[in-house]
């Protein structure tokens, strides 16, 4: 979820995710009841067909994604060996910190990524949310075939956009997870990410980190050598990995 290169094809069996409604998968809808829990379930799920849930496995998560491994390793610790987060969006965790910073954010957000998703401004409502999290431009920079993509997934923003409410995750979940954890934070990332990768290193028991400098939130696209190379010293020294 979110290492989008074949680096570690070259060593590792990787399963990539794609989460539901998002490419290119088709679009199947959202409960009524849905969460980030929702997504969770689709994980696991995917995880025993497979037949991959009887031992643990290390997951590589980016932004959503990597909220989505937390929720695996708190809720089923069996399945999980290692993470490796990249800037998870964990909005709870973020309130818990500075508050007031996180309501005054809400009102930008709301003008300009959700009020134009809902009425169909898909490419504006993007490009304020590429470029708030990236840099300025970095929509326009994406390639053509990424931005089509990107098109196709928005309005799942409108649903699955984490809540601090109804996804929480605090400081106490983090200390029950045990397995080794690699935050990694882009150095230019948005203030955000920085705050809730500092709670989370700070909060989980086994927890290392990185910050690679002069990339912002895409880190594993932006910068993939220095990505990679953290990833693997990661699995390779910490969680002593066999390769296949």
């Amino acid at each position: 979820m979110g290492f989008s290169n074949r680096t570690l094809l070259e060593k590792y069996r990787v399963l990539a995710y794609s989460r539901r409604n998002h490419y290119p998968n088709k679009w199947v809808g959202y409960p009524d009841d849905y969460s980030l829990k929702t997504e969770r379930d689709d994980l696991v799920a995917l995880l025993e067909k497979l037949h991959i849930s009887k031992s643990p496995s290390h997951f590589v998560g980016s932004s959503y994604g990597a909220f989505l491994c937390l929720l695996v390793a708190r809720d089923y610790p069996r399945l999980v060996s290692s993470l490796v987060l990249e800037e998870p969006p964990i909005l709870s965790l973020l309130f818990a910190k500075e508050p007031e910073a996180y309501e005054a954010s809400k009102l930008p957000y709301e003008d300009n990524v959700a009020k134009p998703l809902r009425n169909g401004g898909y490419v504006k409502a993007l490009r304020y949310f590429v470029d708030s999290s990236e840099g300025t431009g970095a929509f326009n920079h994406l390639p053509k075939d990424v931005q089509s993509i990107m098109l196709d997934n928005a309005r799942t923003l409108l649903v699955e956009d984490p809540k601090k409410e109804r996804d929480h995750f605090s400081c106490t979940d983090a200390i029950e997870i045990k397995c080794p954890t690699l935050v990694v934070l882009g150095a230019d990332s948005p203030w955000m990410f920085k705050v809730i990768s500092k709670e989370l290193e700070d909060c989980l028991p086994d927890c290392s980190s990185i910050s690679i400098r002069d990339k912002s939130h895409s880190v594993h696209n932006q910068n993939q050598s220095e990505y990679n190379k953290a990833v693997l010293s990661f699995l390779s020294e910490r969680c002593r990995c066999s390769e296949v």
